[in-house]
């Protein structure tokens, strides 16, 4: 953007005064003021999170700044009509893209083609021909720029090029700076440095301006949505954690975060990567084996015993029921006695639930509650390990038809370990910090707390 103020015009054959196209004289007509909200407006009402009135209303004021764009610089031959083909070139190649999809944009479309456009030219100019002449090279340009752009971001968002709009930039470069735009030679012969016209140069301005506002508000919509969610600061500490990381191994660390993309992932693949689950989490919960974390060979030895154990435990349905059965147990009695449900008892919960679950016991005192909760919290203490193994040995011990399965080789942490951290240890921590997010965040989906 910058480039194109400070760098085009001097580089351009044809402009006489490029100071006149600079960064500098740009900011002192305002003509940024109407850019800008354009830019922003535009990620607004994108995310379709507003009502239908309020996108209409920042729409009015956007169709409202443009006319004064036009009033403002109507003496400006060269430029008076900058503003009109850009929005042409935009919603005309949006159009095209099949990207005006809601009633807000189409409105819009309406509006460039329907009141705006034909008033300027057919009403205002004195000569249409005359003053649509200096864009008859330009517009075609931009117009399959922008159809290009949007036809990739429609279909082929996989591709880096065109979900992060770099599409945009290396195309515009090319009106800017290369011999031609797109190949299309016959209608846009420029020379090798990029010989715009004053007209041509000021649209591709305005365009970048647009753009880079239009960035800048995503950011800040993203920003806002992951402080309201509380998020904010995790997220990107949490990236940057994991860019040091990769760094310092030397590798590249990518962080998914769609969660059907990490569906896709782990289904692609048995291995997790070469960085936190082999070097953090592996080590940390020996001397239990995580399904979590094991790769190759032995994670298919795991899986398949693990879908063994599971077809010996009741049905999912019977699951459900317990936990209703234990969780409104747990409510009453946090009525009856006026306290608050905190995480402690949330993890305690999270125990019984599994232990009666796998079990179908609660074993003598309810001990196993007690100590499954220290072994979800306290897992770097070697003590509380070595006590939550021999205890879940114990049970399976009691419990033949789980002890039949795998008999002596229950004792053998690969085993154990089938049992001990998806059952146990894991949910205690997992399903606590379910009630936390729920809890702080009461508008908060089931699945977004998951998460």
């Amino acid at each position: 953007t910058v480039a194109s103020f400070e760098v085009a015009p001097r580089l351009s054959s044809g402009i006489v005064s490029p100071e006149a196209l600079g960064l500098a004289a740009y900011l002192a007509s305002w003509r940024w003021l109407t850019h800008s909200y354009l830019g922003a407006m535009g990620a607004s009402v994108n995310v379709e999170v507003n009502s239908f009135g309020f996108n209409l209303a920042l729409l009015l004021i956007g169709g409202a700044l443009c006319c004064w764009d036009v009033r403002c610089f109507w003496s400006d031959e060269a430029t008076r009509f900058a503003i009109l083909v850009y929005l042409a070139k935009t919603f005309s190649g949006d159009f095209l893209a099949g990207k005006l999809d809601t009633p807000e944009w189409r409105l819009v479309l309406f509006f460039v083609f329907g009141l705006f456009g034909p008033t300027l030219v057919f009403v205002l100019a004195p000569d249409p021909p005359s003053a649509l002449a200096p864009y008859t090279r330009i517009f075609p340009a931009l117009f399959c720029i922008q159809a290009f752009c949007e036809l990739g971001d429609n279909h082929l968002e996989h591709w880096t090029f065109f979900r992060h709009r770099y599409s945009f930039e290396t195309c515009t470069a090319l009106v800017l700076f290369g011999p031609a735009a797109l190949g299309a030679s016959a209608l846009l012969p420029l020379d090798l440095f990029g010989g715009l016209t004053r007209a041509e140069l000021t649209v591709v301005q305005h365009d970048l301006v647009v753009c880079l506002f239009y960035r800048l508000g995503n950011l800040a919509l993203i920003a806002a949505r992951a402080s309201a969610e509380g998020d904010a600061a995790k997220h990107w500490g949490r990236k940057l954690l994991f860019r040091l990381f990769g760094l310092l191994r030397g590798q590249r660390v990518v962080n998914v975060t769609d969660l059907d993309l990490a569906m896709a992932v782990l289904r692609a693949s048995d291995a997790k990567g070469d960085c936190l689950e082999k070097y953090v989490a592996s080590p940390a919960w020996l001397p239990l084996i995580s399904l979590e974390s094991v790769d190759g060979p032995l994670y298919h030895e795991m899986i398949a015993d693990f879908h063994t154990l599971l077809k010996a435990l009741p049905s999912v349905a019977e699951l459900h029921a317990d936990a209703i059965l234990l969780a409104r147990e747990v409510a009453e009695r946090a009525v009856r006695e006026q306290r608050a449900v905190d995480a402690q008892a949330v993890a305690q919960l999270s125990a019984r639930v599994f232990q009666r679950h796998v079990f179908r016991k609660s074993g003598p005192g309810w001990w196993w509650t007690e100590l499954g909760v220290d072994a979800s919290w306290e897992w770097a203490d070697p003590e509380t390990k070595q006590a939550a193994v021999e205890a879940v040995l114990e049970l399976l011990e009691a419990t033949p038809k789980l002890w039949n399965l795998f008999g002596q080789r229950w004792r053998e942490p690969r085993y154990y370990s089938l049992v001990l951290q998806p059952f146990l240890v894991s949910p205690c921590i997992n399903i606590g910090d379910i009630a936390v997010a729920m809890a702080r965040f009461p508008n908060l989906s089931v699945e977004d707390a998951v998460r």
